[in-house]
Order: C-alpha cells, then sequence, then structure tokens
C-alpha cells in the first residue's frame, strides 16, 4: 500500500509536470513478476463509477496500445547484437542534418548525432542508426525477438480486459516496416508489455509471467491458492544481456538521454521513449507519447 501510495502522488506530479492527458504507471518485480504497484491518471471512484467518463473507468496499464517509440529499440539491440548483426566497436556515421531517406520516407534523428559508437547509438536514442542497425537482421528475425520478449500476445495477468498489442507477422511487412518497427512505430504495445520485456532484461533474460493477486485465503484465514513464479521464457542468452546493461545504463548517465533520472550510488538502466500520436490520419508531431 505504501508503494502504490507513492506511485500515485508521483504520477499525478508527472500529469502535471508534463500538462499531460493521461498516464500511468506500473512497479513490478522482474525476478517473480509480482506487481507491487499500478495506478492511471485520469482514475475513478469504484464506489461510484457513474460520475466518472466512461474512458477513465478502463486500466491503461493493460487496455491501451501505443505505439512505444524508442523503449521498443532494446528489441533491436537484443536481436542484433545476439545475432552478431552489431559490434561494440564500430562507429556510426550520421547525416549533417539529421535526416536520412530510407526506401522514400525520411528518417530523423532528434537532434543531429554526428558519428556514434553502439553505445551512443543507444544512449543518445539515433533513430537513423538504430534503423541501419535493423536493416542487417532478416524481418522474420527480428519478429520472432520482438515477439520473444512478449509483444503481439497477452501477457495473461490476472486483470480482466487485458490487450494483446499488434505485430505485424512479416508477410504483412512492406519496405519500411523494419527500419520503422526498430524505432517503435508500426506495432502497437499495452504499457505492461513494455515492463514485461525490460523486467526480463533485468532478469538475466527470464521472461515472467506479471500477477497481481500473491495468494488467496478462505473465511477461516487459510490459504487455498498460492501464485507462484512462472518463466515463460527465456528471451536472449544471458551473455546478451550482460552485454547490454552497461549499454543502457549509459542512457541513464549525463551524455544520455535519461540523465535526469540517475540516483547516485545506484546503478540503474533504461531507455527513454516518444512516439507521435496518429491523429486524424497523419502523425502530428506536437502530439507526444
Amino acid at each position: 500500500s505504501q508503494i502504490q501510495s507513492i506511485v500515485e502522488e508521483e504520477l499525478i506530479s508527472g500529469i502535471d509536470r508534463h500538462k499531460a492527458l493521461k498516464g500511468t504507471a506500473i512497479i513490478m518485480n522482474p525476478k517473480t513478476g509480482a506487481v507491487k504497484a499500478m495506478a492511471n491518471y485520469p482514475s475513478f471512484n469504484p464506489n461510484s463509477p457513474g460520475s466518472a467518463e466512461n474512458e477513465n473507468r478502463k486500466n491503461f496499464a493493460i487496455t491501451d496500445m501505443i505505439e512505444p517509440g524508442s523503449t521498443f529499440k532494446l528489441v533491436t539491440a537484443i536481436s542484433a547484437v545476439e545475432q552478431n548483426a552489431v559490434k561494440f566497436g564500430e562507429m556510426f556515421e550520421t547525416p549533417e542534418n539529421g535526416v536520412k531517406m530510407i526506401h522514400g520516407q525520411f528518417m530523423r534523428d532528434h537532434d543531429p548525432l554526428g558519428t556514434l559508437s553502439f553505445t551512443d547509438v543507444i544512449a543518445k536514442s539515433s533513430n537513423i542508426a538504430t534503423s541501419e542497425i535493423a536493416m542487417r537482421l532478416k524481418p522474420e528475425t527480428f519478429f520472432q525477438y520482438a515477439r520473444n520478449m512478449g509483444f503481439g500476445t497477452p501477457t495473461h495477468i490476472d486483470l480482466p480486459g487485458e490487450e494483446s498489442g499488434r505485430l505485424q507477422k512479416p508477410f504483412e511487412w512492406s519496405l519500411v516496416t523494419l527500419p520503422w518497427m526498430s524505432i517503435g512505430y508500426e506495432v502497437q504495445t499495452t504499457p505492461i508489455q513494455i515492463l514485461q520485456a525490460y523486467a526480463a532484461f533485468a532478469n538475466g533474460g527470464d521472461l515472467m509471467q506479471p500477477y497481481i493477486v500473491e495468494s488467496i485465503t478462505n473465511e477461516m484465514g487459510e490459504t487455498i491458492e498460492t501464485t507462484k513464479p512462472h518463466v515463460i521464457r527465456k528471451i536472449a542468452k544471458e551473455s546478451t544481456i550482460n552485454k547490454l546493461k552497461p549499454v543502457f545504463e549509459k542512457v541513464v548517465s549525463d551524455s544520455g538521454t535519461a540523465g535526469w533520472a540517475s540516483i547516485e550510488g545506484l546503478r540503474i538502466a533504461g531507455k527513454t521513449g516518444t512516439a507521435q500520436k496518429y491523429i486524424d490520419g497523419q502523425y502530428r508531431a506536437k502530439y507526444n507519447v
């Protein structure tokens, strides 16, 4: 309850700070899949559900599907490293203006980033270099890693209304799907799916099934059912995960895109992500999630 209270307070604080319309936050133990807190804003009082809009009476954490943006670069990094499609000492040249034409569409970096190491590609979140790396992989290979990490299928958390997201099969792809999917477009995910994937990354590659209920007791106080942690599958070799942890730690550093999230004395790894919303048939740059 203490963790839940903190999460609700911090979520509202973040909503106010960024003037967002809504938000969700989840805390999960990556070793077991136990969800310690889950909060949405706007929320509603279940004692008087009629006082809230229908839209706000669902659990955004498991029902809302979004294009995950650069958080999806975890899939690209893991698949490329494990398939030896990239070397850690390799350097990537990005255009001076931060724009590159790929199969007739413009791929843009948030700023011109110049020459980047593989670590900096992730830490500085270069879309251009990430897509270049992804295009070294076969579509079927990239798809399989994304699927192994839990995308395109429900997590089967013990809550009603979960969506499975959408991960197109390779035969549905166009020429631009692989480069754009590598940076988190042309794929739809739920927040719980993104969390499950990153938890597996933190857990040495073991993908755990998320759960809310730890145990069920009867009217006599006797435990009649207990939830045991369940490993779904291995998303990658542990050696691959260990190679990449310092890369994603660099994201949460002064030279990365999430330096503000660092805490002195703690090792923190993560990835920022921003995606343009698709509204009225087109992407709107000013509507970001």
